[in-house]
């Protein structure tokens, strides 16, 4: 699937994060592949300013801020390919930036999106927690969000994918796989015993509560075979089954394994996909302390 990865936006609004993302996209790239950086000039300042001062003002500022940006943009683009002997292309867009990254994703067709989890601060804020919830939950390809402090220039080496067996987490597998040749990939399912979220299993009698708990580790069990048997990479898959809620298991096992990036799949465009992991997308990128790689279904 690597070879297939051959057009990658990077979203960027030049804080550190945003750069570390751009480093991530350029070791993950492929020779050849186009990797283009974006920055979204915010349209809801220059509006603002408009509804105050006037439209001649508004234009003058309008061209002033264009102008910095793209200024910016290329100094970022330069240095990145004079530091690491990459070529990138660059272009700053008006718009909001929770849609527009997503609109110029699908409208150019690229296969990837890159970004930091979290951007500038303040008034200028344009890459925030919530602008990549956004992202990933309109994006209609994958999106990597660059999250880790370190190790953004150097492959991954350890990978954690959450499964619940949806065809989206099984696109997450196989996308792992492909973005880290080299690295060693957990495979987890968290299973719940039935009603947990209302029933006090530590009340109810220890032969019936063994019995769902064995059970349900049977099922999944069959059902992480199936899922492996899928790929050809079997090698460096280690399965896990772990029982407990979802995103707590889930970040708990990233820390224990000392990943490097966790995949897995997200509702995606419509909000109807029935996996379990859509509901913990977003906890998990509050709290991720690595790259976090969302697949839609």
């Amino acid at each position: 699937m690597t070879s297939n990865v051959q057009r990658i936006l990077v979203a960027t609004d030049f804080s550190a994060q945003a750069e570390r993302a751009a480093r991530r996209a350029l070791a993950l790239a492929p020779a050849g592949a186009t990797v283009h950086l974006l920055h979204v000039l915010p349209a809801a300042p220059l509006q603002r300013i408009r509804e105050v001062l006037g439209t001649p003002v508004d234009a003058q500022v309008r061209e002033a801020a264009l102008g910095e940006a793209e200024h910016r943009l290329e100094e970022l683009r330069a240095r990145l390919t004079g530091e690491l002997g990459r070529t990138l292309t660059a272009e700053v867009v008006e718009g909001r930036p929770k849609t527009a990254i997503s609109d110029y994703a699908r409208e150019h067709a690229f296969d990837l999106v890159v970004a930091g989890t979290h951007g500038r601060e303040g008034i200028q804020q344009v890459f925030s927690g919530n602008t990549a919830q956004k992202v990933v939950r309109t994006a209609d390809r994958p999106v990597l969000l660059v999250g880790a402090v370190k190790g953004a220039d150097r492959p991954y080496r350890r990978v954690l994918v959450a499964v619940d067996f949806s065809e989206a987490s099984g696109r997450a597998l196989h996308w792992a796989l492909a973005l880290s040749p080299e690295a060693t990939v957990y495979v987890l399912h968290v299973f719940e015993l039935p009603f947990e979220q209302i029933i006090d299993y530590q009340a109810v009698d220890r032969e019936v509560a063994e019995h769902y708990r064995e059970k349900g580790q049977d099922l999944a069990r069959a059902e992480l075979d199936r899922l492996l048997a899928s790929t050809q990479e079997t090698a460096r898959c280690r399965p896990l089954i772990r029982q407990g809620e979802p995103a707590r298991v889930i970040l708990g096992q990233a820390r224990y394994q000392e990943v490097d990036l966790i995949a897995m799949g997200s509702r995606g465009l419509g909000a109807g996909s029935e996996s379990l992991l859509g509901s913990v997308n977003v906890h998990l990128m509050q709290r991720a302390e690595c790259d976090l790689l969302s697949i839609r279904p």
